[in-house]
Order: C-alpha cells, then structure tokens, then sequence
C-alpha cells in the first residue's frame, strides 16, 4: 500500500514538472515567435534564425513594432525627424522653424537620436519632458550606445574613448534607450517609419533587424532557388534604360535578397522594390507605391508627390567627417 502510494506521487509529481516543463517552452517559444527573424525563405526550417538579441547584442525591446493609433495621437500635424545624432540645438531651431506645439503635434524621430553631435543627453531629456508628444525609432548608433551603456553600468569600463559621454546617462535614459522600437506605424496616415531599411516582401512580423539599422541597398543572396531566373545588376540598369518598371521585372516577394550597407554603386535601393501597402518614411528619404514610376525614371520627387512640407535647419557646424563605407552585408 505505501509502495503504491510512493509510486503515485513520484508519477503525479514527474507529471506536474512535464507539464511545467511544456508551459516554460510554450511561453519561450511564445516570446521566440514574436521577436523571429528569418532566414530566406526557402531555407528548410531548421536552417532558420530566431533572433533573441538587437544587432549590437542587447535584449529586445517591448514592443518590437510599435502601432500609434487614431486615438492616441495629438489633434496637430505629425512631424517627422531625419538622425538628430546628438544636435541637440539644431533640434530645438528645427521645431522653432515647424513651430511643434508640446500635446497638439505629434514628433517622431526616425532614429540615432545621440552619437556624433555635443548635446545627446539633451535630446534624450527633450524625449522625456515631451512624453506622450514625442516618439521614436530605434537607429544604430542608438543600439551601439545602449550596448555601451549596458557594458559600462556593468563594468565600469566604456571600450570607445569618443563614448565616454555615456557615462552622464541616467538609468531613466538608458530605459528610453531600451524600449525605442524599431518600426512605429500610424495607420491613421498609412505611415510606417523605419531608421533604414524594410525587407520588400517581408511583413513586419519577419522584419530583419539588421536591415531596419543599417541597410540601404539590395543584392542578391549567393543561393537561389533554380525555378527563379536571376537576373543581375546590368540587366537592372538595362531594364530602367529601357523604361521597364522595376516592380514588375522583379518580384520581390519571389527573388532572395540580402541587404546591404553601401550606397557605392552596389546593389538596388530597398525603396525600388518596395510595393507597400505603407508608405515608409526613412532616414529622411521616403518610398510607397505612389513613388515607383518617378524613381524607376530617376525623376525628381516634388513636395507634392510627398504630401508634406520638408523643412531642415543647417548644422551649426562639422561635428563628424563623412567616411565612405565599404560592401557590409547582414551576415546569414
């Protein structure tokens, strides 16, 4: 009788730890799911990569793409913000020249709010004072200075003498820092905005966050499926001679892609291939569907085809000299 009823325990409690064991990896998988980034598609499942870290290797934020709603926007103008990058004086003329109203316009930053200017510990105490009024996204130099941070709260240690500045940052910085999205939609406009770059024919579920960091061209994967024709750059260039539209020789939904840094000459800007829905407003430069034949003729874009004003303010001078950058492509 005492054998059976060890028995029973021993199975009701290897029971109970089978069924804690599965409900920890659903609610794993269940957090997996919502921060996954794919691999190309047609890779077997389990050469895919489920992308647990930011780019620079901090934890993800809470809300990967963040949605403002009708309802939560102020009843003014939503102004979009190109890289700030720590000029905290240009900023403030900039919203003097819009002339921004704190909780009636809406401010959204498209990233690299700090990093090469004086002031970036000012434009992250303009984000806190502004609260619901202002928003932003998550840029690189974002993602490397919040890395930076992490290392140094830890440490004591800032490996980049031209960071040191973070060492005036607050925890209530470093919290800002951490939860900057990297997309906010306002369907109310039909915006999405992105630091740099969205994947053509990837919802944004299956956004590659690298590429919403740092790309800005598209080439071709090293591998493609043989029943899809591959079709290079020159034959590109040809096409657009030639009057053929880009979105329809290439279906990006189709075609395998790999984003890439340089602008060198390399590759094909994301925005020729981007069929929308969304119009996507990035780095200060913008694409929808609406743009496709103006960009596929090189034409210029008027400030009508944008739908808005385009307002800027110069620097007040040279804070870092503009490098060229070499082929960096997302590694696979």
């Amino acid at each position: 009788m005492r054998l059976g009823a060890v028995a029973g325990f021993l199975i009701i409690a290897a029971a109970a730890m089978v069924m804690v064991k599965r409900q920890a990896i659903r609610g794993l998988r269940d957090q997996m799911d919502k921060a996954r980034t794919y691999l190309p598609g047609f890779l077997p499942m389990r050469l895919r990569r489920v992308v647990v870290r930011t780019p620079y290797g901090n934890p993800l934020p809470p809300v990967i793409n963040a949605t403002i709603e009708e309802s939560d926007l102020c009843p003014g103008r939503v102004i979009v913000v190109g890289d700030v990058h720590g000029c905290y004086d240009e900023l403030e003329q900039l919203l003097e020249v819009t002339k921004f109203e704190p909780h009636v316009d809406n401010l959204i930053l498209a990233g690299d709010l700090v990093n090469k200017g004086p002031k970036s510990k000012q434009v992250l105490n303009l984000m806190h004072s502004l609260g619901s009024s202002a928003h932003a996204v998550r840029g690189n130099h974002d993602d490397h200075v919040l890395s930076v941070y992490r290392r140094w709260t830890r440490t004591g240690v800032v490996p980049n003498e031209r960071l040191t500045w973070v060492k005036q940052l607050s925890s209530e910085d470093g919290a800002l820092l951490s939860q900057l999205p990297f997309t906010i939609s306002v369907p109310a406009y039909g915006l999405v905005v992105v630091h740099a770059m969205l994947m053509p024919g990837r919802s944004l579920e299956r956004m590659d966050l690298w590429a919403a960091l740092h790309g800005r061209n598209l080439t071709h994967l090293p591998l493609v499926p043989r029943r899809i024709p591959r079709i290079d750059e020159a034959q590109l260039k040809k096409s657009q001679e030639g009057g053929v539209q880009v979105a329809k020789l290439f279906d990006a939904r189709k075609l395998r892609w790999k984003p890439i840094e340089s602008v060198d000459g390399v590759g094909i800007p994301w925005a020729k291939l981007w069929e929308g829905p969304s119009h996507v407003i990035f780095d200060l430069r913008s694409s929808s569907p609406l743009f496709l034949e103006k960009l596929n003729s090189q034409s210029s874009l008027t400030l009508e085809d944008l739908q808005g004003e385009v307002v800027s303010v110069q620097a007040a001078r040279v804070y870092s000299e503009v490098k060229r950058k070499k082929v960096a492509a997302a590694e696979a």
